[in-house]
């Protein structure tokens, strides 16, 4: 639990506010435009001081550059592959979802559509492989 309360996800939450604020330009502005459902100014602070931080800085760094890097990205988040076929398991059969099913869910959006093209033809060479083998 972060904080100002919540989650990991609660804590992208608070960070994208003090970004929004200026966080980034003036950390100072930023700091004093408490969001109002943190618990407290010294959560508050806390938070402020550690994305000021050199480290933290530098940790952002390095993720932004290793996200760069990827070839084929997910829209996973946070949650691990295995959490994500868990939450698509059927609550009737038990059956878990398909590599296929968690491979489109992971990289296709109803409204942006694919992520990237690498995602989108990795699904067809997936799906005519699979087709493929169900005809053998």
């Amino acid at each position: 639990m972060n904080k100002c309360g919540g989650n990991g996800n609660a804590r992208n939450i608070f960070k994208d506010y003090w970004k929004k604020n200026g966080g980034m330009i003036d950390p100072q502005f930023a700091r004093s435009k408490m969001k109002p459902d943190c618990r407290s100014e010294e959560d508050w602070g806390y938070l402020c001081d550690y994305w000021e931080s050199d480290k933290a800085k530098q940790y952002a760094e390095q993720m932004k550059h290793n996200r760069g890097k990827l070839v084929i990205p997910s829209r996973g988040g946070s949650r691990s592959i295995a959490n994500h076929k868990f939450a698509m398991t059927n609550k009737e059969t038990q059956m878990p979802p398909s590599p296929i099913e968690l491979y489109h869910k992971l990289h296709f959006d109803p409204i942006k559509k694919w992520i990237n093209d690498e995602s989108r033809i990795q699904y067809k060479i997936f799906s005519n492989s699979r087709r493929k083998n169900a005809r053998n």
